[in-house]
């Protein structure tokens, strides 16, 4: 389980990025997609087109931290927001445990996934 600092939002892009991206594609897509900054300390969450596959690109205050998670069966939904809203988490595990997406933070081009 990642622990985080309490007042973290977590961003979802539920627009796929391909997988292949690693820390500075990544950091770019924050940037570029999210419109954020990718050293805020903020979680930001990244999803494969299948929906089975998931990264997640978070800065500890030393360095960028990467995680992944593949799902065996199932998928990923993203939820049908239309926009972004924000809120704290309390843990990244159960965002990173469940499969239908309502306890991410953020939501960003949810129509387009």
């Amino acid at each position: 389980m990642i622990q985080v600092m309490p007042g973290t939002k977590v961003y979802l892009a539920c627009r796929p990025v391909s997988m292949r991206y690693g820390f500075d594609g990544l950091a770019a897509q924050v940037n570029l997609v999210l419109s954020a900054d990718p050293f805020s300390g903020h979680l930001f969450l990244f999803r494969s087109k299948r929906a089975d596959y998931l990264k997640i690109l978070y800065y500890d205050g030393t360095g960028l931290c990467l995680f992944a998670k593949r799902l065996e069966s199932g998928k990923w939904e993203c939820p049908k927001t239309g926009g972004v809203t924000t809120q704290a988490v309390r843990s990244v595990g159960s965002i990173a445990d469940r499969e239908n997406g309502d306890a991410v933070g953020a939501a960003v081009d949810c129509d387009g996934g």
